[in-house]
């Protein structure tokens, strides 16, 4: 849609899709979405609203190239959650890669194969006017279960799949151990740089749990934050992690993401 190339951020990661809570890089409607080169397979993390996914797909394209990693590999489309700018685009990458192998996490998964879009909660999405009133909510039926603890190996590399609810129900995080060192935290929406957090008035958001997950992966040990929208940190990941979870420690409510 815009032109722009896949930006290379890390040895194997590039951004190859990010809206207008980002970069401007494809649709305004998309989250973060990375590319991630692998010697023996390669993944993306989360797809984008679906409205202009070949825009998405051309970035994987290039990202690929630049990477030398051959996407006849085994492929994998890790989601975060289920809300319509990261899944919506999930059965557009299918189609465009045959054998890729969508995942999502066990209590959002179903939403996500029905195109529901009141388990995603787009209805409030639209509600809200940050998506218009025909925007379209495909399902990937194809999308399978996810659960914290697997661990999807790339060759010299692997993703650790993380529980992480409270954002949304189902929510996972990612975290990347990268050839020759270097770990990488996806996280989504369950925390961005600055220790912002996304709260919402959705019906599966929940406090509690929200503190407990930032907790959690206070514990991690990581390099570098990516999360789904607004600033990446390539070093001191950590730091930001830390500046939520000490909010939710002192019984207070980090400030929330604009």
């Amino acid at each position: 849609m815009t032109g722009l190339q896949p930006v290379r951020l890390l040895p194997q990661v590039w951004l190859v899709g990010s809206g207008a809570a980002g970069f401007g890089l494809t649709h305004a409607l998309d989250c973060h979405v990375y590319f991630v080169a692998g010697t023996t397979g390669w993944a993306v993390i989360d797809a984008g609203s679906g409205v202009d996914s070949d825009t998405i797909v051309a970035n994987v394209r290039a990202a690929a190239i630049e990477a030398g990693c051959d996407l006849g590999l085994p492929g994998v489309l890790l989601l975060t959650h289920a809300h319509a700018d990261h899944s919506g685009g999930a059965a557009d990458l299918a189609a465009a890669f045959p054998g890729l192998k969508v995942f999502a996490g066990t209590d959002c998964v179903d939403w996500i194969r029905e195109g529901d879009k009141l388990g995603v909660s787009l209805d409030r999405g639209i509600a809200s006017g940050v998506y218009p009133a025909d925007f379209q909510y495909r399902g990937c039926p194809g999308a399978a279960e996810l659960r914290g603890g697997a661990m999807i190996k790339l060759g010299g590399s692997s993703i650790e799949v993380v529980d992480a609810p409270g954002h949304a129900a189902g929510h996972l995080c990612f975290v990347l151990h990268m050839t020759g060192g270097g770990t990488v935290l996806f996280s989504g929406d369950c925390v961005f740089a600055n220790g912002w957090v996304s709260i919402q008035n959705l019906h599966d958001v929940s406090i509690q749990s929200y503190a407990a997950t930032l907790a959690h992966l206070a514990e991690l040990d990581f390099d570098a934050l990516l999360p789904g929208h607004h600033a990446v940190s390539l070093s001191d990941g950590p730091s930001h992690i830390a500046a939520a979870a000490d909010e939710f420690a002192s019984g207070r409510v980090p400030g929330n993401a604009p």
